[in-house]
């Protein structure tokens, strides 16, 4: 019976003794992250920009590796916000704003924008759908947001449109004709369903 106490007992220690580590480790970690989101963030907001690079880096690094972690869904999910809340935000400031060259640099993001949703697919035929596809999507989104936006737009969809302006007004303007055409088909069909309905109710009124 001694012997089995005394068993008891040590387990019983030995218990209390992995949870007090668990909750210590635990408390550690927290701590550690913390200290390090404050150091970065000052690192971030310094003057010096070796700092401000190293802050990125690191940061950087960190988003990767929870990334990782993530499942394809949720990549989509991150992709879709980097695309499109920040932009939607800053294009609002910029329109609240009297800075022309702000309107016109989220003006430029969001037609490359459309570029980048057009080949979206097709990349993900050549990159995959595995983490390293959706960090360089995520990378190439931050670049447009920056600076890429303006030099994609200006280096190849503003000569590329300039160049094929008059085709593509042309091909508009048949598409837009077809589109009224067929609206008002859809309009001339209605309104004779319409009149059908009405006569067949007056004649059906008409016998009663």
């Amino acid at each position: 019976f001694v012997s089995q106490r005394m068993a008891a007992d040590q387990s019983s220690d030995l218990t209390i003794f992995s949870h007090e580590r668990i909750q210590y480790v635990q408390d550690s970690f927290k701590q550690s992250w913390k200290y390090l989101l404050e150091k970065l963030r000052l690192m971030s907001t310094s003057s010096n920009a070796r700092e401000r690079r190293i802050a990125s880096a690191v940061a950087l690094c960190i988003s990767y590796v929870i990334y990782r972690r993530i499942s394809h869904a949720a990549q989509r999910v991150a992709v879709q916000t980097v695309a499109y809340t920040y932009p939607l935000y800053a294009s609002f400031q910029s329109l609240e704003s009297e800075n022309g060259d702000h309107k016109r640099k989220w003006l430029m993001y969001w037609v490359s924008l459309v570029l980048f949703r057009i080949f979206d697919k097709p990349s993900d035929l050549i990159l995959g759908k595995g983490p390293s596809a959706g960090i360089m999507k995520i990378s190439f989104l931050l670049w447009l947001q920056s600076r890429g936006g303006s030099l994609l737009y200006q280096m190849l969809l503003q000569p590329f449109l300039r160049k094929h302006r008059e085709q593509l007004d042309l091909v508009l303007r048949l598409l837009w004709e077809k589109v009224d055409q067929v609206v008002e088909d859809v309009r001339r069909s209605f309104l004779y369903i319409e009149t059908r309905v009405k006569s067949a109710i007056e004649s059906s009124q008409g016998t009663s």
